[in-house]
C-alpha cells in the first residue's frame, strides 16, 4: 500500500495540532481534508448487523467493496447478500442494481456518494458530519487491527437529531486512524420502541469495519462499468409488489432423489388429488400455463404419455390462472389426464417450477428421479427413458420417523449427569403407528422408561413395498445430553436460556441446531407452550407442514387462547391442501380477537375461496380490505371470488384496485378477462395491450 500523500498531510495536519489536546472539531476537521485529497481509494469491508429483541437475536454478515476516485466515479458492492443494492458512478451515470428484484435505474446524478454509501452500508453514515447530525464528541481512544496491523485512534462518537418516532433513536461511533485520519471503523446504534400492551423494543447496531485498503493507487476502469446481468429489467424505480415472483428457488437438481413435497389441489372435475395418495404408482408432474408458447408444444407429448404408459399416474399442475382460463384450454385441447390449480398453494416453490414447463418424475416410494426443464425436440424419448428408471428404482422404502417428541430427563439422571442414547425397538404398523416398544441398550436413572413415553408420540412414515405399506420392525435411538452441543456454546442452563439461543441459531440459518436448542428447552421445560410455537414456526419455514402441525398442536393445548398461533396453524393446513381443517383455526383466530387482523381475514377468505365458497370469501375479504385499505392479495383474492360468482363489474373493480397498487401482468390478463365475459371486448383488447406494453409479451 502507497500512502505518501495522506501522510503527508496528516503530519501537516498534525504540527498545528500539537499545540493543544485534539477536540472533536479539529479531529473532523482533519478528516474533512484528508478524504478531500484523495486521489483515489480502495476499501475492503466487513459489515454485521445485529437486531436484537426481547427473545431474538439476529446477525447477518456481508462483505463490501468500496473504490473511487476524485473525478466522481465509485463503485459500491455488497458480497455475499442480496439484500442490499449494487451502486456504480461512472462520473456521468449512476447504476442502482437490485439483485433480488432483478432490476436497475440508471441516473445522472441520484443517489450521491453518501446516500449511496448509506444504502449499502444499512444506514451507516460514509463521514461523521452532515445532514442531521446533531453533535459530536471526542471518545476515549481505541486500537483498530486491519490486515494484522494495528491502527491507533480516535473515536468519536455523534447523536443524530430526533426525527418522527418511526426512525427510533440513532447515534453512531467513527474510528479513525491518528496517522492517516482515514475512517477504519463506523458503528450505527439505532433504538426503537414499539406501541403496543407488551411495549416492546428492538436494538439495531451495525457495524462496518475496514479489513484493507489502498489509497492513490490506479483504479481499473471496468470497476466503474456496468452490464447489465442476463434478465435484469431497467425501470425508473423498483417495484417491490414483483419480488415475491423472483423471490430464490432450489436448484433442480437439488431436489433429484429428496421425497417430492406432499401437496393437495382441486382438480378441474372437483377432486382433491393428493400426492401422498398415489404412493405405489410413478408420477409424473408436469408444471404448465396456457400462456407458455413451449407448455402447449409439449403437451400433446404429456397427452400422449397418459394414454401410452398405464402405469403412471400424469398430473398437469397449471400455474396460477383462473379456472375458466384452464378449462377452456382443455376442452380445445381435448385433453383426457388431470389439471390440477396451482391457486395460491406452496407447490410451485416446493418443486421449484419458476421455469415453464418443468416435468418432475417421481417413482413408486414418492422420490424425485428426475426434473426436466424447457421444451425440446427429443422430449418423448427422455420422458420414457426417464419414467423406465423411475419404475425399476429400489421398490422398498423402510419406515421412518418424521416427527419426534423429545424426551424429558429425570430428576435423578440431571442430578447424576446421565447422558447419552436408549436404544429401542418397535413395529411400526402399515398406519404409521409404533407399537411393541422394547428397551435393546438402556442407561437406567429412569430415562429407559422416559424414551418409551417419547416414541409412542413420534410419528412415522410406513414402510412401503411395491408402493404399499407394511408393518416393519425397526430400531430406533432417543437422545439424552446434558452437554448443550449444537452449536450455541456450554449446555443452556434453563428453559429460558436454551429459548434465546434456538432464536439466536435460527435467525442465523443455523436450523438445525436451532431446533435442537427448542427440543432442549422443551426437555427442561415440557409444559412451556413458547418452544413448541417456536419449533412449529422453524418447521414451517422450512415447508414442513406436516411436521409444524403437531407442535403447533402441542403450543395451543398448553396455552388455547393465543389468536396468531391459530392463524399459523390455519396457514400450515391450508399449505398442506387441508383448507377445510384451516378455516376452522381461522375462525377460532377471529373469535378470539376484538378487532381482527387483515392478514387472517385474508386467509379464511383464500380458504373459502379453495373451498368453493365465494360468497363467504367476499365477505371476509371485504372486512379484510375495511381493516387495511390497501392489502394487494386481499383484491387479488376477492376479484377471484367475484370472477367465481360472475360479478364481472365487481371483480373488474377489484382487479383495477389491485392494479393501482401495484401492477402485474397477471392482473391485466385477469381484468382483461373479466371484461370480456362482461361483454367489453375493447376493454379486454386494451388490457391485453397494455400488459404487452408493460411487461412484454407473454411467453
Amino acid at each position: 500500500m502507497r500512502a505518501s500523500s495522506i501522510l503527508a498531510l496528516a503530519a501537516l495536519l498534525a504540527g498545528t495540532a500539537n499545540a493543544e489536546p485534539p477536540t472533536a472539531d479539529s479531529v473532523l476537521e482533519h478528516v474533512r481534508q484528508t478524504y478531500a485529497g484523495l486521489k483515489s481509494y480502495r476499501f475492503q469491508m466487513a459489515k454485521e448487523r445485529r437486531m436484537l429483541a426481547p427473545d431474538s437475536e439476529t446477525i447477518f454478515h456481508t462483505k463490501l467493496l468500496f473504490a473511487g476516485d476524485n473525478s466522481g466515479r465509485f463503485r459500491l458492492e455488497p458480497r455475499g447478500s442480496s439484500g442490499s443494492p449494487l451502486i456504480i458512478s461512472s462520473g456521468e451515470n449512476i447504476w442502482n442494481y437490485n439483485e433480488f428484484l432483478k432490476q436497475f435505474i440508471n441516473s445522472v446524478s441520484d443517489p450521491p456518494l453518501d446516500k449511496a454509501f448509506s444504502l449499502v452500508a444499512d444506514g451507516v453514515p460514509l463521514l461523521p458530519y452532515g445532514p442531521g447530525v446533531d453533535s459530536a464528541l471526542l471518545s476515549a481512544d481505541d486500537v483498530v487491527t486491519v490486515a494484522g496491523k494495528p491502527h491507533a485512534c480516535y473515536v468519536v462518537e455523534t447523536a443524530f437529531a430526533k426525527g418522527p418516532p418511526e426512525q427510533g433513536t440513532r447515534s453512531a461511533r467513527f474510528w479513525i486512524d491518528k496517522d492517516s485520519y482515514l475512517i477504519l471503523k463506523r458503528v450505527l446504534q439505532v433504538h426503537m420502541d414499539h406501541a403496543g400492551p407488551s411495549r416492546s423494543f428492538s436494538d439495531t447496531t451495525t457495524e462496518v469495519l475496514v479489513t484493507s485498503f489502498e489509497v492513490d493507487q490506479p483504479l481499473s476502469a471496468d470497476l466503474f462499468t456496468f452490464d447489465p446481468p442476463p434478465g435484469a429489467q431497467q425501470v425508473e424505480k423498483f417495484d417491490y409488489s414483483r419480488s415475491r415472483a423472483t423471490a430464490a428457488f432450489a436448484k433442480p437438481n437439488d431436489l433429484v432423489g429428496k421425497p417430492g413435497a406432499d401437496f393437495s389441489l382441486r382438480a378441474l372435475d372437483d377432486r382433491d388429488v393428493t400426492l401422498s395418495s398415489l404412493r405405489g404408482k410413478v408420477v409424473l408432474l408436469d408444471f404448465w400455463a396456457t400462456w407458455c408458447g413451449p407448455c402447449r408444444a409439449e403437451i400433446p407429448t404429456i397427452e400422449k404419455l397418459s394414454r401410452k404408459e398405464k402405469d403412471v399416474a400424469v398430473l398437469g399442475i397449471d400455474v396460477a390462472e383462473d379456472r375458466d382460463v384452464v378449462e377452456k384450454f382443455v376442452r380445445d385441447q381435448k385433453l383426457t389426464y388431470p389439471i390440477l390449480l396451482s391457486a395460491q398453494s406452496r407447490v410451485t416453490e416446493d418443486y421449484s417450477a419458476n421455469a415453464y414447463p418443468s416435468v418432475v418424475i417421481l417413482d413408486k416410494n414418492g422420490v424425485i428421479r428426475s426434473y426436466k426443464r424447457g421444451y425440446d425436440k427429443d422430449v418423448e424419448k427422455d420422458l420414457r427413458s426417464d419414467l423406465d428408471e423411475a419404475r425399476h428404482a429400489s421398490t422398498v422404502a423402510h419406515a421412518h420417523v418424521t416427527w419426534k417428541r423429545e424426551p424429558e430427563y429425570t430428576a435423578e439422571a440431571r442430578a447424576a449427569g446421565i447422558g447419552g442414547l436408549v436404544v429401542l425397538s418397535l413395529t411400526v404398523s402399515q398406519q404409521g403407528a409404533p407399537s411393541d416398544i422394547k428397551v435393546v441398550r438402556g442407561m437406567g436413572h429412569g430415562l429407559d422408561e422416559k424414551a418409551v413415553e417419547a416414541v409412542q408420540r413420534w410419528k412415522f412414515e410406513p414402510a412401503l413395498r411395491e408402493g404399499r405399506p407394511f408393518a416393519e420392525q425397526t430400531q430406533v435411538e432417543v437422545a439424552f445430553s446434558l452437554t448443550g452441543s449444537h452449536g450455541a456454546g456450554s449446555a443452556p442452563r434453563t428453559a429460558e436460556e436454551a429459548f434465546r439461543n434456538g432464536a439466536r441459531l435460527l435467525q442465523a440459518q443455523q436450523t438445525e441446531a436451532g431446533l435442537a436448542m427448542f427440543a432442549a428447552a422443551i426437555a427442561l421445560k415440557p409444559d412451556w407452550a413458547a418452544p413448541y410455537f417456536a419449533r412449529a414456526r422453524a418447521l414451517y419455514g422450512q415447508k414442513k407442514y406436516g411436521d409444524a402441525i403437531p407442535d403447533f398442536d402441542e403450543a395451543i393445548r398448553r396455552e388455547p387462547d393465543r389468536p396468531l398461533w391459530y392463524d399459523e396453524r390455519g396457514l400450515a393446513y391450508s399449505y398442506s391442501g387441508q383448507h377445510a381443517r384451516a378455516i376452522e383455526d381461522y375462525t377460532r383466530a377471529i373469535e378470539l380477537t376484538p378487532h381482527p387482523s387483515g392478514n387472517v381475514l385474508n386467509n379464511r377468505g383464500w380458504a373459502y375461496l379453495e373451498t368453493g365458497q365465494p360468497d363467504k370469501a367476499v365477505a371476509d375479504l371485504t372486512r379484510a380490505i375495511q381493516s387495511s385499505p390497501d392489502y394487494l392479495k386481499a383484491y387479488e383474492n376477492r376479484a377471484k371470488a367475484y370472477a367465481q360468482l360472475q360479478d364481472w363489474p365487481h371483480a373488474i373493480a377489484d382487479y383495477t384496485a389491485a392494479i393501482e397498487l401495484g401492477p402485474s401482468r397477471w392482473q391485466y390478463d385477469k381484468r382483461a378477462e373479466a371484461r370480456r365475459a362482461s361483454g367489453d371486448a375493447q376493454g379486454a383488447d386494451e388490457d391485453s395491450k397494455k400488459a404487452a406494453e408493460l411487461f412484454g409479451s407473454a411467453k
